[in-house]
């Protein structure tokens, strides 16, 4: 009786972590966000044309770099 009650607890505690595994392959989405704003000089308070703009995630991998340009598009 002891034993099977032990064997028994020790099933249901293996059994929790175990879970199914998922065989299909995520499909690739590209997530897509629009940023804009300005870069201003903190002196003379103009507008900086031309100013290099890095993307980081908080871990400070590169995601992405752009030139700011006059009118706000891209260069």
């Amino acid at each position: 009786m002891k034993r099977s009650m032990i064997l028994a607890l020790a099933i249901l505690l293996l059994s929790v972590g175990m879970k199914a595994q998922n065989t299909e392959k995520p499909i690739n989405k590209v997530r897509q966000t629009t940023l804009w704003g300005h870069v201003f000089d903190s002196f003379t308070h103009r507008e900086i044309d031309g100013a290099l703009i890095t993307l980081m995630k908080d871990d400070s991998t590169f995601v992405d770099t752009v030139r700011t340009s006059a009118g706000g598009h891209d260069a």
